[in-house]
């Protein structure tokens, strides 16, 4: 349950393990988190040195922060996953806040889950580890039906009920604007003076240009993904490379001058309220307006002091945040995950959902979330609207287990990319008759695949997928099988082995 005061469950183990003179780490998914988490760490604990890591300080004040750390001189340390890799000394107790967020996975370079590792070592050092979430992984839960891992469940507020969650249907033909039982809601709370969060997952104006004339699309020439367009700078811009041109003035294909912008982001958002609510006070966060350090951190003071009416936001305000007189929250654009390849999807759009709708009535004002969809009897919303984890949590599993999805098995990912095509089908042929030759009971090999995004930033991108009912299997055939694909090693073809992957 969001709101429901797990931090300071935190807290009160945190006591007694200082108390015994013993170190505590403390993990967080984002930065973003940081600030917040820290500034009530030091007003909870203030006698203790507590230090931060991550990714957004200098060597050097990382190096001093670790130094601290491995002297035992300070006695918490927060962080994000790099601070898993941390020296403490007289390590005492773990906490991982929001357990469930996919940030935990390290997913270029060295890849790692800090979360596991965390697990790992809370098991070698014979000390607590707390996975805190509203709405665990589907590993964490199937863990504690195993009997793994005990599980403390938090029923109620403290700070009021449960925000109400309502779903506001509308046709296609409605497009993208807002409903007029939204809008009246939003008036509402506006008059009241409280404050109102519109949730679009997407950033930019935007999400594709086209051809009225010959259906062209506007696609990045380094990846095949179609551009973005982010209205303000003028300019088309890709999400996966970074590449970015100026906004044609007719067709590339036929030369229409009559090209249509598609699908929605944030600016597009922000642009409409301003218009339906000129009065209003309008703040758009998202990773183009928080690229300046300390941006997001200016901008959380500003929605503390209740200086701005209306928010716009991404998944960067979906978790973590208590903001007093937030009292609305309405969500768009969420039916584009009911259609996702991806077998975990709906649990990570179940998560999302949930872990936004728990922002508003964090104070003393009741809350209210409002979801607009064309899907309003999907499952996902209706686990979403009466709240019942779960049961939603038991129904995936048993999809899992028809399925023989994770967490029923483990899965290994070999991911393989090259600026040549059949330089990557080469690769993955090789990698899969050496994997078959391979004589380890328990262990699939499956057909090589194109990646879900099959070219990014020049390079072509496939897969092969590895999966077995047991990890002892998996451990005995990946020792062997990571030989062979390192003999393999070609300076014209990058690879990574990923174990248990987080998309496939």
């Amino acid at each position: 349950m969001t709101g429901s005061g797990k931090t300071e469950v935190y807290f009160e183990v945190m006591a007694k393990t200082l108390r015994l003179g013993r170190q505590i780490m403390v993990l967080v998914p984002e930065i973003n988190l940081t600030p917040q988490f820290e500034s009530r760490l030091r007003s909870r604990f203030p006698k203790y040195q507590i230090v931060t890591l991550n990714s957004s300080m200098s060597d050097k004040e990382r190096l001093q922060a670790w130094m601290l750390v491995r002297s035992g001189v300070a006695s918490i340390v927060l962080g994000t996953r790099l601070a898993i890799f941390a020296s403490l000394p007289k390590l005492g107790l773990i906490v991982v806040d929001e357990e469930h967020d996919m940030s935990y996975k390290q997913v270029e370079g060295v890849r790692y889950n800090a979360r596991d590792l965390a697990i790992y070592l809370a098991s070698e050092n014979n000390i607590p580890i707390i996975l805190g979430s509203a709405t665990p992984s589907l590993e964490t839960y199937f863990n504690f039906v195993q009997g793994k891992y005990k599980r403390l469940k938090l029923n109620e507020r403290p700070h009021g009920p449960l925000p109400d969650i309502e779903l506001i249907s509308v046709d296609r033909a409605h497009g993208r604007a807002l409903a007029p039982e939204i809008l009246s809601a939003m008036q509402v709370c506006l008059s009241r003076g409280e404050q109102v969060l519109v949730f679009l997952n997407r950033r930019g104006y935007a999400s594709a240009l086209f051809c009225s004339s010959c259906n062209w699309a506007a696609m990045c020439g380094r990846c095949s993904a179609r551009l973005t367009i982010h209205k303000h700078s003028v300019q088309l811009r890709c999400h996966y490379c970074g590449y970015q041109s100026k906004v044609p003035d007719q067709c590339a294909e036929c030369g229409n001058h009559d090209l249509i912008d598609l699908g929605q982001g944030t600016q597009r958002i922000e642009d409409d309220l301003r218009v339906q609510f000129p009065e209003a006070s309008i703040l758009r966060i998202d990773s183009d307006t928080t690229k300046r350090k300390g941006a997001f951190k200016a901008m959380r003071g500003v929605i503390e002091n209740s200086d701005v009416d209306i928010i716009v936001g991404t998944q960067m305000l979906a978790k973590g945040h208590d903001f007093p007189n937030l009292s609305l929250v309405v969500v768009l654009g969420s039916d584009q995950s009911l259609f996702s390849a991806d077998f975990r999807a709906t649990e990570r759009l179940y998560q999302q959902l949930l872990q936004v709708s728990g922002r508003p009535g964090r104070g003393e004002k009741k809350g209210r979330v409002m979801l607009q969809t064309e899907f309003a009897q999907h499952p996902v919303y209706q686990s979403l609207i009466h709240q019942t984890f779960d049961d939603f949590a038991q129904e995936l599993l048993l999809e899992r287990e028809e399925a023989a999805f994770p967490p029923l098995c483990y899965q290994a990912l070999l991911r393989v990319a090259a600026k040549q095509e059949s330089q990557v089908w080469k690769f993955l042929s090789l990698a899969q008759s050496e994997a078959i030759k391979i004589k380890v009971p328990g262990i699939e090999v499956y057909d090589a695949v194109p990646s879900p995004l099959f070219k990014m930033a020049g390079l072509y991108r496939g897969q092969l997928l590895i999966q077995s009912a047991s990890r002892k299997s998996m451990r005995g055939f990946l020792r062997i099988w990571s030989i062979y694909i390192d003999a393999l090693r070609d300076g014209a073809v990058r690879h990574a082995l990923d174990v248990d992957p987080l998309d496939v």
